[in-house]
């Protein structure tokens, strides 16, 4: 499974707008719940924030990941936040975070939840990539610059 093809343009928000973790969460299962028909926000916002509770998804160089397994969602659903002014996200590195990876998924779908959340960081930990989707113009050209900067294939077969 590759990041592309669980996220489009409709789930990318180019311009978050907000200033701290848990309004950014927020904003973000409002997008998740309006494009992937989710029929619970609240526990879905629920799932997310215990998981942040446990340890930060910031995973550094502007990037976090929240993250969740509920059956409030069918599949995988990902979204993308993008602040170009940052969010405060009580980074370990204590930087604010430009991009945010909203995922969540059914307890079904873990084996490629736990590959995309990888694929995920090891995209966010690639300079090149995270400052193009930082800068990016379009949903679209934040879908090419994904494809362009694909991670490799684990040699899983997924």
């Amino acid at each position: 499974m590759e990041l592309s093809d669980v996220l489009s343009e409709d789930r990318i928000l180019l311009n978050l707008t907000a200033k701290d973790k848990l309004d950014a969460i927020r904003q973000m299962a409002k997008l998740a719940v309006t494009v992937a028909g989710i029929r619970d926000e609240a526990e879905l916002l629920r799932k997310i924030l215990d998981r942040e509770s446990i340890q930060s998804t910031a995973v550094g160089s502007g990037v976090a990941i929240p993250h969740a397994r509920t059956n409030v969602v069918q599949g995988i659903v990902v979204c993308l936040g993008v602040s170009p002014e940052g969010v405060d996200y009580y980074a370990a590195d204590g930087k604010p975070v430009h991009l945010i990876f909203f995922v969540a998924a059914d307890e079904k779908s873990a084996r490629n939840y736990l590959i995309l959340l990888s694929k995920i960081a090891r995209l966010a930990h690639d300079d090149k990539a995270r400052n193009a989707l930082v800068q990016a113009k379009s949903s679209g050209e934040i879908l090419q610059t994904i494809e362009q900067h694909g991670t490799p294939s684990s040699g899983s077969g997924v």
